[in-house]
């Protein structure tokens, strides 16, 4: 009997803190939500109105962007926790027709800073490799995002900014 009470206790306390133990998806999920806000690119003197629409589907985040760039830029991109590697992963297509790329990143929770990084080329010079680095902070009611490029020789040039203010409904 006393073998059978604490078998049962101890598979109740098992349960219980996996039911409260929250998911890592539970950390970023403070970006789902309707956003509009400006979309500004390196070398354009133009700021473009953008929209982002992110849902949660179980354990990723899906993010679907707009923005009046080129006549109708838009992006889809999913963020999910990658067990293995013990970072965020996100896939992101847009209308560029460029090749699918993947990013891996780092949530900071005190900051709730993003920062993540992906290898890519020069939008100028497609023959340069460069490392791609995104930076998204999410403040209260609004989220920056940042991308920078890394040079083989050490430069370093921010190339786009995206600033979202959250929209109600």
């Amino acid at each position: 009997m006393i073998l059978k009470l604490a078998t049962c206790a101890l598979t109740i306390t098992a349960f219980c803190s996996c039911a409260g133990k929250a998911e890592p998806i539970d950390e970023i999920s403070g970006f789902v939500g309707n956003w509009s806000g400006t979309h500004k690119l390196l070398g354009d003197v133009n700021t473009y109105e953008a929209t982002y629409v992110v849902k949660r589907v179980e354990d990723t985040l899906v993010w679907d962007f707009a923005s009046t760039y080129d006549e109708g830029f838009t992006g889809h991109a999913v963020t999910s926790w990658d067990e293995a590697r013990g970072q965020w992963a996100e896939s992101w297509t847009d209308s560029t027709e460029e090749p699918e790329s993947i990013s891996y990143g780092d949530w900071d929770a005190t900051s709730k800073t993003m920062h993540s990084k992906a290898p890519g080329q020069d939008w100028i010079d497609p023959n340069i490799d460069v490392i791609i680095h995104g930076t998204s902070v999410l403040g209260e009611g609004e989220f920056d995002y940042t991308m920078t490029f890394s040079y083989p020789d050490g430069k370093t040039t921010e190339v786009m900014w995206i600033h979202m203010t959250s929209v109600e409904g």
